[in-house]
């Protein structure tokens, strides 16, 4: 039946990323069409583009959910965008890009009935490398196209890579970028490729996140030949790839080290904890802002997954958690048996005595209380914290949409099912939460945490000012 709800899943989400993607062939043609007698450039079908494929796409489709980096280092351009390619969803994920672009594809795509119409109309560049004729217009549509002050996006490899390797880069791309002294801004796409990867249908793995990291911009005049520009990026995107295939999870070492304390439960057991201490977006937030030195707590510790990435990643830090539900903690006390320096505590967080720490996670505990007793648990928390300690709170995002509902509707089926102590579920608009850190002298910052997950989390990092 599983496999079953997945292949039903798989093509929901075909389906959304097809209409779509017609959406915005029709809206679009029909727009530029209306505005092409003053619109030479076509510079309204790439604004389109932009919020359309771009934007609205990832927006609709809760399946592999974006997050784009380094969206700060763009300028106003033109640039000459290179980018890792292995699926089809690295154009979308760059058209999301704040630049107006244009892309350049292989000939084929623009032989495709409709959608290769519309990429003509708009001034697509095609290309068939082994076309002298194809590469002398490349040529000439990708020098108009810069001198009109239009980025242009390239995937030097020239096809489709399997895995996210990343593959030798052709050099015409950066010929021009050198003959017309134009930026090169490298661009790294990871993740792509396990939902829409090269010859599969329908879409594989959901619910993976796609990750954007804009690198810096490289001028042309640093390298005095088009080879060593070519080299430079490929360097810059390797090193960018290497690091995306970890970011935004935890280290695979040290998953493997911390679910090996579950083994005694059995695979599934280990398994569990495996996966979720890899993919919780919140647990690598945890580790790359562990103390120099001091105490670690975990309120709501539930089976200590954290705690035991903690200990795995930094044997030297004291650890301390606390959950309401007696064999959880027995499950985690069994876990890490034996650990000094480690204390696993049952109590409810509302009441319990809490220790001066130096960072404290609480996930996904505050909306489980009404929210005066959400307001009187963060005052205590705060006196908790040593001077310059770090407070990690999680909690749902009530503007998030769709994935707001479904975040709303799974933790309301977890208390029912009494997997979560609470009346119910209470979960308020950030402001308010981060008013209410900011009021017990906390300087605080909101971050999204939802990559990777189907639901609208946000993550508060709340810090004590040092004492003067």
């Amino acid at each position: 039946m599983s496999r079953v709800l997945l292949t039903c899943a798989s093509w929901l989400a075909w389906s959304i990323f097809l209409t779509v993607s017609a959406t915005n062939i029709v809206v679009g043609g029909l727009v530029q069409l209306i505005a092409a007698p003053f619109d030479p450039e076509r510079r309204a079908s790439l604004t389109l583009n932009r919020w359309l494929w771009g934007k609205a796409l990832f927006a609709l489709e809760p399946s592999f959910p974006i997050q784009r980096r380094g969206l700060e280092l763009v300028g106003p351009g033109p640039y000459m965008v290179v980018c890792n390619h292995s699926s089809v969803l690295d154009i979308p994920a760059c058209m999301g890009l704040p630049l107006p672009l244009r892309v350049v594809g292989r000939t084929g795509l623009f032989k495709v009935p409709f959608m290769g119409w519309y990429m003509r109309f708009c001034r697509q560049i095609p290309l068939d490398a082994a076309d002298p004729e194809s590469v002398e217009a490349f040529v000439r549509a990708t020098r108009q196209t810069l001198a009109a002050g239009i980025s242009v996006l390239v995937f030097p490899e020239g096809t489709r890579s399997l895995h996210a390797t990343l593959g030798p880069f052709n050099r015409g791309a950066f010929r021009l970028a050198k003959d017309t002294n134009t930026p090169v801004l490298p661009v790294v796409v990871y993740g792509t490729h396990r939902v829409m990867c090269k010859g599969a249908l329908p879409l594989q793995h959901l619910f993976t996140r796609i990750r954007v990291q804009v690198l810096d911009p490289i001028d042309p005049a640093e390298s005095s030949t088009a080879r060593k520009l070519s080299n430079r990026a490929h360097e810059a995107i390797t090193a960018g790839l290497e690091q995306l295939r970890d970011g935004g999870r935890v280290n695979r070492a040290l998953v493997a080290t911390a679910g090996a304390r579950y083994r005694a439960r059995g695979r599934f057991a280990e398994g569990f904890a495996k996966g979720k201490m890899s993919r919780d977006p919140a647990y690598a937030a945890v580790l790359e802002r562990l103390p120099s030195r001091g105490l670690v707590a975990d309120l709501g510790c539930g089976e200590g997954y954290l705690l035991a990435l903690v200990r795995a990643a930094r044997p030297d830090l004291d650890l301390w958690g606390l959950d309401h539900d007696p064999g959880r903690v027995a499950l985690g006390q069994d876990a890490m048996a034996g650990e000094a320096r480690l204390t696993l505590e049952v109590g409810d967080a509302r009441e319990a005595s809490l220790p001066r720490a130096a960072l404290i996670a609480c996930l996904d505990v505050l909306h489980y209380m009404i929210p005066t007793e959400q307001d009187a648990l963060i005052a205590r928390l705060a006196a908790a914290l040593a001077p310059g300690g770090l407070l990690l709170i999680r909690d749902g995002e009530t503007a998030g949409g769709l994935k707001s509902h479904l975040l709303r509707l799974s933790e309301q089926v977890a208390v029912a099912l009494g997997r979560h102590k609470g009346d119910g579920v209470f979960f308020r608009p950030a402001g308010e939460l981060r008013a209410a850190l900011e009021a017990e002298g906390l300087q605080v910052e909101v971050l999204p945490c939802r990559e990777g997950t189907p639901f609208a989390n946000v993550l508060f990092e709340a810090r004590k000012p040092e004492a003067p």
